[in-house]
């Protein structure tokens, strides 16, 4: 363990760790080839009989956003069971049994990504223990969500990394078409993906890191008949919404109001040189050989001194 630049060695005989795992009190789970291991602050104890958890090699381990944690037992090319404890509990319960998945899907801040939908249990595997208001939603590839609705995955039957919208999620990878997709030439390992504090996405793979970030811009359509060399003023209100005078003929320029992301026409038709709002909170544009004066829904044109 590495805690505040010291490392502690603590063994133990866990085998290969395939994921860790953190409750509310600080309590460390681990996820190994040997089963399932907890760490209380002082040493590393394995789960057994007499937690009612199953032996077998645990290949995922996690907390979802309720505090319950779950677990994956079995082999890494095998059906899985699904395994779940209460907070406050020392007893683990069965949510399915022979399931044909590989992992779960992350939220962001690495917890278990749930849905009401109960995993499929084949004929042969046992029922549940009881019916239960969330399950989490497991996957055969990579998956995660990061802080802007994305989906990351990595198929298990192709190479490469895309990214969907959050409401594509279910059957993502039936849907991962390049209609709705961002494709990528990244293979990430499997416990090599993070989306930090500011929401920038991390994957590892053999040629090394990979960041991926969200500008914090957004870019503004307006109806096509407006040329793409063009001089913009802009100004804007108290409700969340801008005027922009956009025109690629200084002297005539449409004007738009912009509220949502959606560009209204609005008349009259001013120039490019000029928008402002007064301390009476009214607005000014220049128009050509005036000014418009915007008074709550009226343009009122006031003009200039002829030279």
């Amino acid at each position: 363990m590495l805690d505040k630049g010291r490392v502690t060695n603590y063994a133990s005989e866990t085998g290969s760790v395939y994921g860790f795992a953190q409750d509310r009190d600080g309590i460390v789970w681990a996820g190994t080839s040997s089963g399932l291991w907890r760490f209380d602050h002082s040493g590393w104890q394995h789960i057994g009989v007499e937690w009612n958890a199953p032996a077998g090699r645990v290949t995922q381990v996690g907390f979802d956003s309720e505090g319950i944690l779950w677990a994956l037992v079995g082999g890494l090319d095998t059906t899985k069971d699904l395994i779940y404890l209460r907070s406050g509990t020392r007893h683990f319960k069965t949510a399915g049994s022979n399931l044909s998945v590989d992992g779960f899907t992350w939220e962001p801040d690495r917890t278990v990504l749930t849905s009401p939908v109960a995993p499929h249990v084949s004929d042969s595997g046992k029922g549940a223990d009881e019916r239960l208001p969330a399950y989490p939603v497991t996957t055969r590839s990579m998956q995660m969500v990061d802080r802007n609705d994305g989906v990351w995955i990595s198929p298990a039957d192709k190479p490469g990394l895309m990214r969907l919208p959050k409401d594509s999620l279910r059957d993502v990878e039936n849907k991962a078409s390049p209609a709705i997709s961002e494709t990528y030439n990244i293979n990430p390992f499997q416990m090599a993906q993070l989306v930090d504090r500011e929401g920038n996405i991390w994957f590892g793979d053999t040629r090394g890191i990979h960041r991926f970030f969200y500008t914090p811009l957004i870019r503004q359509e307006f109806p096509k008949e407006t040329s793409e060399s063009a001089d913009f003023a802009v100004v804007a209100d108290d409700n969340g919404a801008v005027w922009i005078s956009f025109g690629s003929d200084y002297l005539k320029a449409n004007l738009y109001h912009v509220l949502g992301g959606k560009a209204e026409r609005r008349l009259p038709q001013v120039t490019s040189f000029f928008a402002y709002r007064a301390p009476d909170k009214t607005f000014w544009f220049s128009g050509e050989h005036c000014l418009w004066h915007l008074v709550g829904d009226d343009f009122v044109r006031v003009d200039l001194p002829r030279k």
